[in-house]
């Protein structure tokens, strides 16, 4: 069900590629809206500052493999639509 929701929108924003997805919407969804310049730049900006947050790769190292198999088995639904909407809409970055 959640896959054929997916399939009726036209833009899905992703979290790892927030500021792209900012430009994108900003352009094709409220390209009428006036604001100020400093707004999306300051966006931008905030992205790029917290871009070191994505990288949570070596704390999964932390986590034994009998622990993280469990996640992904009770996640499994989840990371299921996650990688439908990246091949949907195009996401082709890794974290």
């Amino acid at each position: 069900r959640a896959k054929r929701e997916l399939d009726k929108m036209d833009f899905v924003g992703f979290y790892e590629n927030l500021g792209p997805d900012f430009w994108h919407i900003h352009k094709t969804i409220f390209g009428d809206t006036i604001v100020p310049d400093v707004y999306p730049w300051a966006f931008y900006l905030g992205c790029i500052i917290g871009s070191p947050r994505f990288r949570v790769a070596k704390y999964t190292k932390l986590v034994d493999e009998k622990t993280m198999e469990r996640v992904r088995e009770v996640n499994r639904l989840d990371l299921e639509l996650y990688e439908y909407a990246r091949q949907k809409f195009h996401q082709d970055y890794s974290l």
